[in-house]
């Protein structure tokens, strides 16, 4: 596996943190691929590939601009040598125009076509820029100047979504199920199970001592064994590989150094969305 890869994310805010959660750069400096795995969030995205063709599980993207569909399973990519990235993540139930909730695989923009203009502009503005700094700057000010066509849920959607994630949800079944379905195009049941196999992972991560069977109870699975149904499905990982791989990767003889491993060597086996890199300040 390659060791070149530069990875950077930064989350907004003011204005664009109720639509944006987080905005990304990575490179590839090596002569090796790099394999990513992206856990799910329930999100949708855009990547603007500046350099070689990059690849998400089965579908190629080559240069240019493409929207990420709504994440439900873990995704693998794979980086190639002098690959460049520049990528956005909505906040659920929000995306740009070009992102259909209905699909389920990454499609590429057709740059030529003239409903797609805005995104010509930005990419070969991107394109034209080398650094992460640069390149930051450009893409906040394209997102901030596109404020007006960026769709935001209604706020009573909005509430909700922050109310499952905090397990407060205060609203109808039949509302609920119509909203999940108008603006993110799944149910609320799959959403939490998004969310409780992310938070899950989280947990494995962070809380190296607790036993698998605690880890279940903490998030409110029904056992161990529903716990490890769950991630196969969702994470497509069990629980015992998820923190073996993590331990293997730091290269910690054992899990109680588990502590000392930071996120910045860890982020291949986390959502891109939910980092806690260095925030901008609007």
């Amino acid at each position: 596996m390659g060791t070149g890869l530069s990875f950077k994310i930064f989350k907004p805010k003011g204005r664009l943190s109720r639509y944006i959660q987080a905005i990304w750069f990575a490179s590839i400096n090596d002569q090796d691929p790099v394999h990513w795995h992206l856990n799910s969030d329930g999100c949708t995205g855009l990547i603007f590939n500046l350099g070689e063709a990059i690849c998400l599980d089965n579908t190629v993207l080559t240069m240019g601009v493409s929207t990420l569909p709504l994440s439900t399973k873990t995704t693998h990519i794979m980086l190639p040598a002098r690959c460049r990235l520049v990528g956005v993540r909505f906040n659920p139930a929000v995306s740009h125009p070009s992102v259909d909730i209905t699909k389920r695989q990454p499609t590429q923009l057709n740059l030529s076509a003239k409903q797609n203009e805005l995104y010509k502009n930005i990419f070969h503005t991107l394109l034209a820029l080398s650094k992460p700094q640069v390149h930051l700057v450009a893409i906040y000010r394209w997102l901030s100047d596109s404020l007006a066509i960026i769709c935001p849920p209604p706020n009573a959607l909005a509430y909700t979504i922050q109310s499952i994630n905090h397990k407060t949800a205060l609203i109808s079944q039949r509302q609920l199920e119509r909203q999940f379905k108008q603006w993110l195009g799944i149910t609320p049941k799959h959403f939490q199970r998004i969310i409780r196999v992310q938070k899950t992972l989280n947990t494995l991560k962070k809380k190296p001592f607790l036993s698998l069977a605690q880890v279940a109870t903490m998030n409110g699975f029904a056992d161990q064994s529903h716990m490890t149904k769950e991630l196969k499905q969702i994470a497509l990982i069990t629980p015992k590989q998820y923190r073996s791989i993590i331990c293997d990767y730091a290269k910690l003889p054992n899990q109680a150094q588990l502590n000392s491993h930071t996120d910045s060597n860890n982020q291949r086996f986390t959502s891109i969305g939910y980092s806690t890199d260095p925030e901008i300040a609007n």
